[in-house]
């Protein structure tokens, strides 16, 4: 199942879009990655018209027979199409995993490094709307932003099928299918977007296969559950720790709640939706005579895989306790009121959002509350009928993902029992990557996940009637007619049963937030039952009838509390130091959360060179064309200054045959020509002669001796240049456009700035 290649080459201007504009600039804006702003095709759109391209020659295949064979393969390796809105599962699992396609990494990288090169990688196109009789209707001039031709991005993609003959009809029928797609993108159909695309490593014998008839696909099987009774191997008590350290190698998509058109997203990582990534590696590390039992040890709380939380300074954050206050106009004073409530007469807001260790909260010096948040993005996307090859309500429209940020690192807790796992393993199986959350088939869900040893904290082992519990994940617990809990009252009896005490209503504070979990079954292909319980960052302040065994106190940490503590439920803190009644210890954080710009994996080292393209020179020119411009604007007033210019010396009449001279500035020896018999004509006529200061013409005299004098006036060094790229070359190749729009923007300023100041003179004096 190794990986194969995609590449994409565009032979035009392209436009895959955002689904927006800029307002009161552009129209139309191109997608960017959220991480370097650079432009790519997401996954969906590529797969998409790989998919198109894969129906047209199946068809024919096919003979046109609606059903057929080729046809029927087609499904099998791109999934069943959904039927729309409607609530039919009809959907099937797909073979083919296509990432985005992006540009070069070396080129990415140096891209991300020059405002210029970024800049010069798209251009602006304006467009009319034209009505039925051809005419262009008023009032609807467009801007659309458009990707430079040339581009050639790549894409890696993933087929889960074995090698073989099957194997070889999939890539045979992939590689046809791309050949079939010759435009890409908005527009395509008005000159955008015409390009290539080439699937490596395809077979050579493509007619051969594909007059076969395809082979049957074998059916895709999910892992069933298998409730089988757990063998321990030892009678050792206590747990092992293994951290999971998870690196987000792109934006992942954790659905939390849909609002019309919009999915938004938690900022964790659930274990409910860690558990389905890991079960093959957990299965290898358990070994074969424990993993049958898996489902039986994670559902008795044996194997616990805890929420992945943000990982600060190697510290797993928690969810903010709910008691915690911020003052309204200083948020960065945080006030615990679970012993009592403040009343100095400020008014405060309840913490909801963001995270702490559980030692306490950084020190803020700021005007804002010290939480580490978690960082964001949205993304719109279409589904696009294929009658009308426009989004349309009836498949679906038009939908926004919000996405947990990519370059993000997550830590999640593994605790396996003793009893269950050899006191020697190997953590080695654990690491990899993986797919997690929503629409992991296409742009989002790549998760890279390192593996480490980590160590089980203990409560404080002392006997005590009196406690903290700060709920660091979900809790599930039902009462003795099975109802969710959702109250303080009802969980305060329900763990006094477990406690072996009484915990009096009269005697608890309490700071409780309700907790709803929706979801869906890919397995039943329906939602699952909703779940209730009581939310992350509730916390309690308990005081017993009677001395509690501290030892009871310690088991809750290790082994949770409520149902379904295998999935990341239960996780509880006891006495943290954050909800010391003596104030909140402070803790100084040497780093934020860092958001770093996103390469590919295995990208190379900046400096790395880059082979030099029709493209990459092109890129290069328009990028030096804008930073020149940029200079020539910034620099004119100095230039003017430097080369005697002042307020009627020389004269506008002058200045505008000067210009006239530099319009068709080509650099050649015919240009040159021209402008010494223009400098030696002027200096034959002394009126015109005296007009121009001396420094002036001796300047205009090094222009007409060579082609590299306006380099004596163009900095260089703040020039980009691509690795790989020669400079001298570069230099030749723009010596002309530069040299045109130096003296066209200097003279065009120094009128500019003539025409404000006559305007300021003839303007009438205003008395006070």
């Amino acid at each position: 199942m190794s990986k194969i290649t995609l590449t994409l080459t565009f032979e035009s201007d392209w436009h895959v879009g955002e689904g927006a504009g800029s307002l009161g600039h552009i129209d139309r804006i191109v997608r960017r990655d959220p991480e370097d702003k650079l432009p790519y095709v997401p996954g969906k759109t590529l797969t998409g018209i790989l998919r198109d391209g894969c129906e047209k020659v199946a068809y024919g295949l096919d003979n046109g027979n609606e059903g057929g064979g080729w046809q029927r393969f087609l499904c099998g390796i791109f999934g069943e199409q959904s039927q729309g809105t409607n609530n039919i599962a009809t959907t099937t699992n797909a073979r083919l995993d296509i990432d985005s396609a992006r540009l070069d990494p070396s080129l990415r990288s140096a891209l991300a490094n020059s405002a210029e090169l970024k800049a010069a990688l798209t251009f602006v196109k304006t467009g009319i709307k034209i009505d039925e009789d051809g005419i262009a209707v008023s009032k609807k001039l467009r801007y659309e932003e458009v990707v430079l031709a040339g581009a050639e991005l790549y894409a890696e993609a993933k087929l889960e099928l074995p090698d073989g003959v099957t194997r070889q009809a999939a890539l045979a029928l992939l590689a046809a299918g791309a050949k079939a797609v010759g435009r890409l993108g908005a527009k395509r159909r008005r000159g955008n977007g015409r390009c290539v695309l080439e699937i490596a490593d395809s077979p050579d014998n493509l007619a051969e296969i594909l007059s076969q008839y395809p082979p049957i696909l074998p059916p895709y099987i999910l892992p069933a559950l298998e409730l089988k009774a757990a063998q321990t191997g030892t009678d050792e008590t206590g747990w092992h720790v293994i951290n999971l350290d998870l690196e987000l190698l792109t934006p992942v998509v954790i659905p939390a709640d849909t609002s019309g058109n919009v999915i938004s997203t938690r900022d964790h990582i659930p274990g409910s939706l860690l558990l389905p990534a890991l079960d093959k590696k957990l299965r290898v590390l358990l070994g074969a005579q424990t993993a049958p039992s898996l489902t039986t040890l994670l559902a008795r709380g044996y194997i616990q895989i805890r929420n992945a939380y943000p990982l600060v300074d190697s510290i797993r954050l928690l969810p903010v306790p709910a008691s915690l206050m911020a003052e309204k106009d200083n948020p960065g004073t945080i006030v615990n009121e679970l012993y009592r409530h403040t009343d100095d007469g400020k008014q405060r807001k309840q913490l909801r959002d963001g995270y702490t260790p559980s030692t306490g909260l950084p020190t803020s010096n700021s005007d804002k509350a010290p939480l580490v948040m978690v960082k964001t993005v949205a993304a719109t996307h279409a589904v696009i009928e294929d009658k009308t090859q426009r989004p349309t309500s009836g498949v679906g429209g038009v939908y926004t993902y919000e996405a947990i940020r990519a370059k993000q690192t997550l830590r999640a807790e593994l605790w396996i029992a003793k009893s269950v796992l050899a006191p020697q393993h190997d953590l080695a199986g654990l690491d990899g990557e993986v797919r997690i959350g929503r629409a992991k088939k296409g742009d989002y869900g790549r998760v890279k996940i390192a593996a480490s040893l980590g160590a089980a904290g203990s409560a404080n082992a002392a006997s005590t009637k009196i406690f903290t519990l700060w709920l660091t994940s979900p809790l599930l617990v039902r009462d003795e007619r099975l109802r969710p809990i959702t109250d303080t009252e009802a969980f305060a009896a329900w763990l006094g049963k477990r406690l072996n005490v009484v915990l009096p209503p009269k005697n608890i504070n309490a700071f409780v937030r309700s907790f709803r979990d929706d979801g869906w079954n890919n397995a039943w292909k329906e939602p699952r039952p909703t779940r209730f319980g009581l939310a992350a960052g509730s916390c309690f302040y308990f005081m017993a009838d009677k001395e509690i065994d501290g030892n009871l106190l310690s088991a809750l940490e290790a082994e949770g509390l409520g149902e379904r503590r295998g999935e990341g439920y239960g996780e509880v803190r006891v006495n943290p130091p954050i909800l010391e009644q003596s104030g909140i210890p402070r803790i100084e954080l040497t780093s934020a959360l860092k958001i770093e710009p996103a390469n590919a994996v295995g990208s190379p080292q900046q400096n790395q060179k880059l082979e030099s393209t029709e493209f990459t020179r092109q890129l290069q020119q328009r990028a030096w064309r804008i930073a020149i411009r940029r200079q020539a604007v910034t620099n004119a007033g100095a230039i003017a200054n430097c080369l005697g210019w002042q307020e009627a010396k020389p004269e506008n009449s002058q200045l505008g045959a000067l210009r006239s001279v530099f319009e068709s500035w080509r650099g050649t020896g015919a240009d040159r020509n021209r402008l010494r018999d223009w400098l030696k004509h002027l200096r034959e006529i002394p009126k015109r002669k005296d007009k121009w200061p001396d420094k002036s013409l001796a300047e205009l005299e090094s222009f007409a001796a060579g082609e590299d004098a306006v380099w004596s006036r163009i900095q260089v060094s703040d020039l980009p240049l691509i690795p790989g790229h020669n400079l001298a070359e570069a230099k030749r190749s723009m010596s002309a456009e530069a040299t045109r729009i130096l003296w066209l923007t200097t003279i065009a300023v120094v009128f500019d700035k003539r025409a404000v100041n006559k305007q300021d003179s003839t303007q009438p004096a205003v008395e006070n």
